[in-house]
């Protein structure tokens, strides 16, 4: 590859007073810009020995500067004598940075498999999640999001609501915490989603299955083991009612697989490692750990959300909010359990005084100071009624 007459590669000037850190500025630029020759040609200039091996370019000079090209981001680090310029499948001599965008905070997951340009990382998920169910080979995004939108509209409804070539109604969410009410609202939605399907004078027959999708990182029900959980409408031997009404849930925090075997495991075992996982992987480790094109798709995803200045204000807010409402509910669970420890104090010193135990209604319209106020009476009770018999 020889420089043009504009400098290195065609239609290109050379950058003018070339050293380590303008060299990486400028195939930075090229790289973003997804012109290849370019920052092939601007390494060569400045004195780079360039040879391909196999689907790999890799240049070596003396200054210990890696450029890596990974989907459409550049990365530059120190890694010592060697500088690589490879595909995002490739290895590059050094290491890459992590994609450091987390697709459990919602924003991520919606723009992960809501949008109707990348449909194919929906299609598999959803595929990973309905197995043994009419495989999806079309799907269309209802709610995706709008560039008129503005911030506020964006991040107020982040679940994913889709159809597929079947007519199946599909909805996908993530859930960091447990809100208390979250399988009665589940139900409440899938079942939205199938009556609303049905207007004035049509048939039952016309209903299509209705399917919700919950992501949890917590665990909703310790006494099953399984990662994957399938609720229907079902007899209690087992017999199906109808399969219309579906809740599937995919508790991250079960999750077996490693490393060294998530290649091999099954689709929603590799999708449920991905969401676990993928804030710290790198383009490297997405192509060596996972078979899956949609997979390396859903990474370029958050990659591109990490590298969009509005994007990545939207991500931070969410996932701010997001810890806000964590922490207002492990505050909320402590006051709780503390008050449950109030109330059955209350209860205890009922029993050993031979009174009524009050009821769950009668403690419900106490606040915490009077309960408090409630047990010390009961106590002090108590003591003097122990005072009293050893007199």
């Amino acid at each position: 590859m020889n420089p043009g007459p504009h400098g290195p590669g065609r239609g290109y000037a050379s950058p003018p007073g070339l050293n380590r850190n303008r060299l990486v500025a400028w195939v930075w630029d090229a790289l973003c810009a997804n012109r290849r020759r370019r920052g092939l040609a601007l390494l060569q200039h400045a004195g780079l020995t360039v040879r391909r091996r196999t689907t790999r370019y890799q240049h070596v000079r003396r200054t210990p500067v890696c450029v890596s090209r990974c989907g459409n981001s550049a990365i530059h680090s120190v890694v010592g004598s060697e500088t690589c310029f490879g595909d995002s499948n490739e290895e590059c001599g050094g290491s890459t940075m992590a994609i450091g965008i987390s697709p459990t905070v919602d924003f991520a997951f919606k723009l992960m498999l809501g949008s109707p340009e990348h449909s194919r990382v929906t299609i598999h998920f959803l595929n990973a999640i309905l197995v043994g169910q009419p495989r999806i080979m079309d799907v269309q995004i209802l709610n995706p999001f709008l560039s008129k939108e503005d911030e506020d509209d964006k991040l107020s409804i982040l679940d994913v609501l889709a159809t597929d070539e079947h007519g199946r109604m599909l909805n996908i969410e993530m859930q960091t915490s447990l809100p208390s009410e979250l399988p009665q609202r589940l139900v409440y939605y899938a079942s939205c989603l199938y009556v609303g399907q049905l207007t004035e004078g049509e048939k039952y027959s016309v209903l299509r299955p209705a399917i919700s999708i919950c992501v949890l990182t917590q665990t909703l029900f310790p006494q099953i083991s399984g990662l994957h959980l399938d609720f229907r409408l079902r007899e209690e031997s087992g017999v199906m009612l109808t399969d219309n009404l579906q809740i599937h849930f995919l508790e991250l925090s079960k999750l077996k697989v490693t490393a060294h075997n998530v290649y091999h495991a099954t689709p929603a075992e590799r999708w449920a490692f991905f969401l676990r996982n993928a804030e710290q992987l790198t383009p490297t480790d997405i192509g060596q750990l996972f078979p899956d094109k949609e997979i390396a798709e859903a990474a370029g995803v958050l990659e591109m959300i990490s590298q969009t200045p509005a994007q990545r204000l939207l991500y931070d807010a969410r996932l701010k909010f997001q810890r806000d409402e964590e922490s207002k509910l492990r505050h909320a669970r402590q006051e709780g359990e503390a008050r449950g420890v109030r109330i059955g104090r209350i209860r205890t010193l009922q029993d050993l005084l031979g009174m009524r135990q009050s009821t769950t209604d009668e403690l419900a319209e106490c606040d915490e100071a009077q309960l408090h106020e409630k047990a010390e009476q009961l106590q002090d009770q108590l003591r003097s009624r122990n005072q009293s018999g050893h007199g």
